[in-house]
């Protein structure tokens, strides 16, 4: 499963995620850094969240809430090579 699909699923049942009220269809990773190689390995996230009757809307994932930046997040685990 690719990150994004990840991503898709587990945004919405985030307390912190301000778009419960429509469907999540789509996240793209704009910008990432490695924060730690190996396993598990850790990376910053920043990614663009389409939705139903929204336009993209930007936010970071690799810590805790964030206001200033739409939201941070934190996963677990190296996602496998995407191909």
């Amino acid at each position: 499963m690719r990150l994004q699909e990840i991503l898709t699923a587990w945004l919405p049942h985030q307390r912190w995620f301000a778009g419960k009220d429509a469907p999540v269809t789509g996240v793209a990773i704009t910008g990432q850094t490695v924060l730690a190689d190996g396993d598990p390995g850790l990376r910053h996230l920043i990614v663009a969240v389409s939705q139903d009757g929204a336009g993209p809307a930007g936010g970071a994932a690799g810590g805790g809430p964030s206001p200033a930046d739409g939201g941070r997040a934190s996963l677990g685990g190296e996602p496998p090579a995407e191909g």
